[in-house]
């Protein structure tokens, strides 16, 4: 397997974050805002710079080779309750490489060894199967649906409800134990 690097994201990444949110995947499945460049500069100012000091929310980026593929953020925190919601997008045409997995498993990793969060969960749409895929390969167990969870383009699009734990299927999350 390629070995995956990752950044925390800065403002510098904001060019290849709008690249990202605006691949007809993510459009076509998350309810990405519109948002411009110079707003992502903005927002990635705010982001923190790495998981040794607590933060609103983390974006980072996943590369191989020294080349971005995608990104990876931890958002809605509840640090009392040692919670947050992850979320992932790859640029358009670097899907169906195991790219994804492998970002996930490697910032889940991250997430575990280098905060005191002890569950992660994400949603995704009924349609986006190629995200369902990714979650239960590293490690998520769907938890049920949610049939009016999100508006994307004036529709309401019906989203499935995944978690982790930092235990769950003794650390099958993790790169250097998971099974593919």
């Amino acid at each position: 397997m390629q070995t995956i690097e990752l950044v925390f994201g800065t403002p510098a990444h904001a060019e290849i974050l709008y690249r990202i949110f605006h691949g007809e995947q993510m459009r076509k499945h998350s309810p990405v805002s519109d948002l411009s460049v110079e707003q992502l500069r903005e927002r990635l100012s705010r982001s923190g710079p790495s998981f040794h000091e607590r933060a609103e929310f983390y974006r980072l980026f996943a590369a191989v080779g020294g080349e971005i593929f995608g990104t990876f953020v931890l958002k809605n925190i509840d640090w009392n309750a040692k919670s947050g919601e992850i979320g992932f997008g790859l640029l358009e045409g670097r899907q169906g490489r195991g790219l994804a997995t492998g970002m996930a498993r490697k910032c889940m990793q991250e997430i575990f060894s280098r905060t005191d969060l002890y569950s992660l969960w994400a949603t995704t749409s009924y349609d986006n199967i190629a995200a369902q895929r990714v979650l239960v390969k590293s490690g998520f167990l769907c938890q049920g649906d949610y049939p009016e969870a999100f508006i994307i383009n004036s529709i309401s699009v019906p989203q499935y409800h995944y978690t982790v734990n930092k235990d769950d299927k003794e650390g099958s999350w993790n790169i250097e134990t998971a099974r593919s």
